[in-house]
Order: structure tokens, then sequence, then C-alpha cells
């Protein structure tokens, strides 16, 4: 229970993350990418996302047209911005591993992976890989700390240009999904 809480925010490690198996670094490597509850200072698309996400596939699963916890509806604006969090976030960690992947090629995919996702969600654990990573290896980790600390939904808005509101709304589009 220890390890599964300080692999989402501490970074204080008890174990050598080097000599855990496969599946261990998987669930790892999926619990340092959710991360923290909101409010705190670690890193990750945060708790709070990922239930939002969750309940919104169980929802559609079961056939209703809202995310309904706690007797709450959640509102629709929050599940977008929650798929959107979750999506530029995947899209920063993927980008990171492909590029270490090629700036680190005689080094494991998994522990390039782990590395990346500990640096995005701002843990700080290891598989002790780091001083083997080359510069520019290093300069990769260094700017996915700094989009997983500002947060890659506040680092979107600031980057993208502002919209004019308009009165108006298109008919709705219906595409096949699945």
């Amino acid at each position: 229970f220890f390890q599964s809480v300080v692999v989402r925010t501490a970074g204080f490690n008890t174990t050598n993350f080097a000599i855990l198996s496969t599946p261990t670094l998987l669930i790892f490597l999926l619990l340092m990418f959710i991360g923290a509850s909101p409010g705190g200072t670690g890193g990750g698309i945060k708790t709070t996302t990922f239930a939002a996400i969750f309940l919104s596939a169980i929802a559609t699963i079961r056939g209703k047209k809202h995310v309904e916890v706690f007797k709450q509806t959640i509102p629709n604006d929050l599940l977008y911005k929650a798929f959107s969090i979750f999506l530029f976030s995947l899209s920063v960690v993927f980008l990171g591993t492909l590029i270490l992947s090629f700036t680190e090629p005689n080094l494991p995919l998994l522990h390039l992976a782990f590395e990346e996702v500990s640096a995005f969600a701002t843990v700080g654990s290891s598989t002790g890989i780091t001083p083997n990573i080359s510069i520019a290896g290093k300069y990769v980790l260094i700017a996915s700390m700094f989009i997983g600390r500002v947060g890659v939904f506040t680092l979107a808005l600031a980057l993208s240009k502002k919209t004019i509101s308009t009165n108006y709304k298109y008919l709705d589009g219906y595409v096949m999904i699945g």
C-alpha cells in the first residue's frame, strides 16, 4: 500500500524500481500517470480526472445519457475538460517516450516510459537509468516535468487563440464510434 501512494506523489524510494517485474512497473506507471488528488502538489492527471473518465465510460456502457455520482450529475463541460486533459497528457507522455526511444536506443523501453511518466507526473521515482540518459534525453524529461507541473490544460489554454463567442449552434452531427 505504501509504495502505491509513494509512486503517485512523493518520489520517496524504499524500493529499487530497476528490479521490479514488468507487471509491477506497468501498474506503477498507471498510478504515476493518474497521480495525486487536486489541490495537492502531486502531479499526474489527478484522481478526479481519472474518476470522471471512468464514470463516463461506465455510464456509456450502461446506456445512460448523464454521468451521475453521489446523487449528482457531472456537467458535460467538466467531462470534456477531463477527456482533454487525459488526451493531452497521454500525447505528451507518448511523444516524450518516443523521443527518448530515439535518443536512448540502448535502454529498455519500459524503463524509458517509467522515467518519462515519472517526470511528467513530477513524482521523482526512477529505475536508475537517469544518469545514463543523454543530454537530449534529459531535455525531454525537463520539458515533461515543466508541462506536467504547469498542467497540460493550463498550457494549452495559454497557447491557444481566444475564440469569439457565437450566438448560434450547428446541428448535431452523429458519427459512427467504435
